[in-house]
């Protein structure tokens, strides 16, 4: 099934909204020249605490707690404990790990929708949206209230929701492990339910509610291969009870975060026997993977305000839908080089005090981009007056 919405607006109104959008790409530029600044020095800040981290980081054998190294910067190496297995209360299981994840999918309705713009000569624009609904597995309630069409697509409310569990009294060797430590330990392994498990969840749940398993995991429905509105699928996994490899700080017989002179608090954690120079290399890495994640981010925030300051320009031309067209390439355009150029502004300010090659560099290629604009207008121009004079 699907629901068409059709929306025109005149001229006028498109120019007045666009006019009222400049705010927003002002606001949106000022946000995004101040993330990257705030990035920049988290970069700097980050790499100088790992570099001190390296420096000051002692090995210590993990089934030994020695008080002399209280308040130092340790690594080490070894079995995980816990002091109870972890519980699912909801479904009275219990398993042997760090930490228990569930994830929980309902078969329920779900909008989608596609949309379709169109000009006129003159300068209105007509918007066809089309929503269809079809079923599927989503781990959050999809709230019919939303639909344009809640009309026979209800969907019931969630029971049951995709949660994690912390081991209490973690342990790696002797120490101690906090809550955020094993927070940061991926690899969990989905967990295949026995019968016997599938039989205390039945005891849980009562009679009325139909529990089976699937492929493993736990199933609330009366057929999984024909799912029907409401049904549930349920998988556990477990972080498990392995070899893992710990920097943080010493405190009495835990391993916590230790606060570095640069000012960042390093707590890390990996699975195996991994050398503490690895970990770092890998902590190196991690934040230059998110440094150029979030510079990108920016920069294109700094695009798309660029491209609501301009877009008025579009509009106006819009009343030919063609020349709104090559109007709005070229606002396009412009809106790129900009918001690249600021990027790199931006960045090479940021880092000139801690990075003045790079610096330097991103100067060099601002400087070109504003040169190629400067003679990419100079050539349209002549192009302009060659044609008015033929």
């Amino acid at each position: 099934m699907s629901v068409e919405e059709t929306i025109t607006q005149s001229w006028g109104e498109r120019l007045k909204q666009s006019v009222a959008g400049i705010a927003t790409g002002a606001t949106l530029v000022t946000a995004m020249v101040g993330a990257l600044f705030w990035n920049e020095g988290r970069a700097v800040q980050t790499s100088r605490s790992l570099s001190e981290g390296a420096g000051l980081v002692v090995e210590r054998p993990a089934d030994q707690i020695d008080p002399a190294f209280n308040g130092g910067l340790i690594h080490v190496a070894g079995p995980t404990s816990a002091a109870a297995p972890l519980q699912d209360p909801d479904f009275g299981l219990e398993f042997a790990g760090l930490r228990l994840e569930r994830k929980v999918e309902m078969y329920q309705w779900v909008q989608s929708s596609r949309t379709e713009k169109s000009t006129a000569t003159g300068g209105s624009e007509t918007q066809v949206t089309t929503y269809s609904y079809a079923p599927d597995w989503q781990s959050n309630w999809q709230d019919p209230a939303n639909f344009k069409e809640p009309q026979g697509h209800n969907n019931p409310q969630m029971a049951y929701s995709t949660r994690n569990s912390l081991a209490a009294g973690a342990r790696v060797g002797a120490y101690g492990l906090e809550d955020d430590a094993i927070a940061q330990l991926g690899g969990a392994v989905a967990q295949r339910l026995s019968e016997d498990q599938l039989a205390a969840i039945r005891a849980r749940l009562g009679a009325g509610v139909l529990a089976q398993l699937h492929q493993g995991s736990l199933y609330l429905g009366r057929n999984p291969e024909i799912p029907a509105i409401g049904d549930y699928r349920i998988t556990f996994s477990i972080v498990p009870l392995e070899t893992i490899s710990v920097i943080g700080r010493q405190h009495d017989s835990g391993i916590g975060r230790y606060r570095t002179d640069s000012g960042n608090a390093l707590l890390m954690v990996e699975k195996g026997n991994r050398d503490a120079k690895d970990m770092f290399a890998t902590a190196q890495s991690g934040n230059s993977t998110t440094t150029w994640g979030i510079r990108a981010g920016a920069v294109a925030g700094l695009i798309l305000g660029f491209s609501l300051i301009l877009r008025p320009l579009t509009v106006l031309a819009s009343v030919l839908p063609f020349l709104g067209a090559v109007m709005g390439f070229g606002t396009g355009l412009i809106a790129g080089v900009m918001g690249l150029s600021l990027g790199l502004v931006v960045i090479a300010v940021a880092w000139f005090a801690h990075r003045p090659l790079v610096s330097v560099a991103a100067l060099v290629v601002v400087a070109a981009l504003a040169l190629a604009l400067v003679a990419l207008g100079r050539k349209r121009r002549a192009t302009g007056a060659a044609t008015a004079n033929s």
